[in-house]
């Protein structure tokens, strides 16, 4: 990869998630932390990063201190576009279907939009959160997929987790992801979240990739599936209509959620 390649994917990822080390920037780019650093040197001169202890942060997050966890900041972001998506994806689960939830804040209230849904439901998910979210709900039965505990995300990774899911075919994924791209399809940023997300889309019948809409048009660095392989995206009412035209034209769908949950896009062929 060349210099200009790291830089761009550099300042894409600290925008995503506001601060990122250099340690985890060298083993996603698969170079040393020397490299890294003069990387950051450059960023840093052209003011598209600010450095901190051991890594570097978005200028829009920099608070003159080191900022707080990744997962905290995606936790309390674009929290009205979540809402709007998680209630239009759970219009699309019917009573006994089994659905599949990957780790992260948009299935979480995909999660809470669940619990209240009156379903009978089985929910197989490698999420601590989720779990916790929907355990008082007698009709919906939580599946956990156990591994390598990671603390930050509050959820399991890693090759156990992974060959877990070899034990189970599901009817539904919900599918959250860090980029969707026409040609790219669906990325992620760290290695074994894609993998394991690649395994939950390898074990379902139906995947429904839920995404908002600054993710739209954009891509991360390791690749879980094409476009091909997704029934329909689904985007909060930021997004703007040319681009669902766009993805409609190349044979994908976009199901848009207006600023109360609602599809906008009527008779959706499966």
């Amino acid at each position: 990869m060349l210099a200009e390649e790291r830089h761009k994917f550099i300042v894409d990822l600290v925008r995503e998630q506001g601060t990122v080390t250099k340690k985890e920037l060298a083993k996603l780019l698969n170079v040393s932390v020397e490299t890294i650093r003069r990387d950051l040197e450059v960023l840093t001169s052209n003011q598209l990063v600010r450095k901190v202890h051991g890594g570097v942060v978005s200028n829009k997050f920099y608070t003159g201190k080191y900022p707080e966890m990744d997962y905290g900041r995606r936790k309390q972001s674009e929290k009205l576009e979540k809402s709007e998506i998680a209630l239009t994806a759970v219009s699309f689960v019917e009573d006994g279907t089994s659905v599949a939830l990957n780790s992260g804040t948009t299935n979480e209230a995909v999660a809470r939009e669940l619990a209240f849904c009156g379903k009978r439901l089985t929910v197989l998910t490698n999420s601590l959160t989720i779990v916790d979210i929907l355990r008082e709900d007698p009709k919906i039965q939580v599946i956990l997929c156990g591994g390598r505990f990671d603390r930050e995300e509050n959820a399991f990774f890693g090759a156990l987790a992974t060959q877990f899911l070899d034990n189970f075919s599901v009817d539904l994924l919900f599918l959250a992801v860090s980029g969707v791209d026409l040609f790219k399809g669906c990325t992620d940023y760290k290695d074994e979240e894609a993998s394991l997300e690649k395994k939950m889309v390898a074990i379902s019948s139906k995947v429904i990739v839920l995404s908002s809409s600054n993710k739209i048009n954009s891509a991360s660095l390791l690749h879980i599936c094409g476009l091909d392989q997704v029934s329909f995206i689904i985007s909060d009412s930021k997004l703007d209509k040319e681009v669902v035209k766009r993805y409609a034209e190349m044979g994908h769908d976009i199901v848009v959620a207006n600023p109360r949950g609602h599809s906008l896009l009527e008779d959706l062929d499966d």
